[in-house]
């Protein structure tokens, strides 16, 4: 879980020189400001998780109570997306401004849906390891994707 909690602080961190440093140069556009959040929301789940799995075990909890607790609170993070970012993400992908399209929006509710499903499942059925590594997984991954893209796109 430390390499979870590593790379997930990795991801914020370079994503926050990237935005000073970049902020300096151009104004971040609408899209860009929505895709940090999400970094963000992607990395704060997973580092939830992660701080919540340590002390937990700290604690002297049972591997299942780890696991399940764990990944509530990265699930209790993404529901942040739904609420948030979501219905956003889909009002600027009808923009043509936007530098943003349909499939990327439909790709974050799926990423963000699997997420979800894994952490909360993993909460209320399985109790193990496996969905909350695959959760954290995608999510590590969705941001370096997001990332990529902050660096990438000039409106």
């Amino acid at each position: 879980m430390s390499l979870f909690a590593e790379l997930a602080l990795a991801l914020a961190g370079f994503t926050g020189v990237a935005a000073a440093f970049g902020g300096r140069e151009r104004a971040y556009s609408q899209a860009d400001r929505a895709r940090l959040l999400s970094i963000s929301l992607s990395s704060g789940a997973v580092l939830a998780g992660t701080l919540v799995a340590w002390t937990l075990a700290a604690a002297g909890c049972s591997a299942a109570t780890v696991f399940g607790w764990s990944s509530l609170a990265g699930a209790f993070v993404l529901v942040f997306f739904f609420l948030k970012v979501l219905p956003h993400a889909y009002s600027l992908a009808r923009d043509p401004e936007a530098s943003t399209s349909p499939f990327i929006a439909h790709l974050g509710t799926v990423v963000y849906g699997a997420g979800i499903f894994l952490f909360a499942g993993n909460f209320l059925v399985w109790g193990e390891a496996w969905p909350l590594l695959a959760g954290s997984s995608i999510h590590l991954g969705w941001g370096i994707f997001l990332f990529a893209r902050v660096l990438t796109q000039r409106n």
